[in-house]
């Protein structure tokens, strides 16, 4: 993990949003890539397509953060707050997704959704103990399950006794 301080951080962020303003012709897109920013208060802060990739966000204040095209892959939001930060279009391919209160209540686009709501059909239907009201669930929203970016990996389908995932 890369070490950033606070002061190269703020120079960072300074410069991003030069580049960001204007339109690339001025300052630096931020790359933030395998930093450790564990602790960080990156509060609204803007970093748009910035590259995050393999970033150590555990801990971080991301609150209101706008992290709209940010490169996340990889990126470890564990214990990251998320609250109100925006991740449309954000890649989240591999990342780790916090699962507490701090990754409510943020803005987020169909392929995340899709994404975050096909791991959870995997999750059922992995399950010995799955309810019916559960596989009825996930029985009803395969079309749209299968719109995950990523079915050429796997996609979930319909056997007679019940749904599975199928590897392509």
């Amino acid at each position: 993990m890369r070490t950033i301080s606070k002061k190269e951080l703020k120079t960072i962020l300074e410069k991003h949003c030069l580049w960001y303003q204007s339109n690339g012709n001025q300052g630096e897109r931020a790359n933030l890539t395998g930093a450790d920013l564990h602790g960080a208060d990156l509060t609204w802060a803007n970093l748009t397509r910035a590259n995050l990739t393999e970033a150590n966000l555990t801990g971080a204040n991301l609150t209101g953060a706008n992290l709209t095209r940010a490169d996340l892959h990889g990126a470890d939001l564990t214990w990251a707050n998320l609250t109100r930060a925006d991740l449309h279009g954000a890649n989240l391919d591999i990342s780790v997704w916090p699962l507490w209160c701090g990754s409510l209540n943020l803005f987020s686009d169909e392929k995340l959704r899709i994404q975050l709501a096909f791991h959870w059909a995997s999750l059922v239907l992995t399950s010995k103990d799955a309810s019916k009201e559960e596989l009825k669930y996930v029985k009803a929203m395969l079309k749209y399950l299968n719109k995950f970016h990523r079915n050429d990996v796997a996609r979930l389908a319909m056997s007679p006794m019940r749904c599975k995932i199928i590897a392509s």
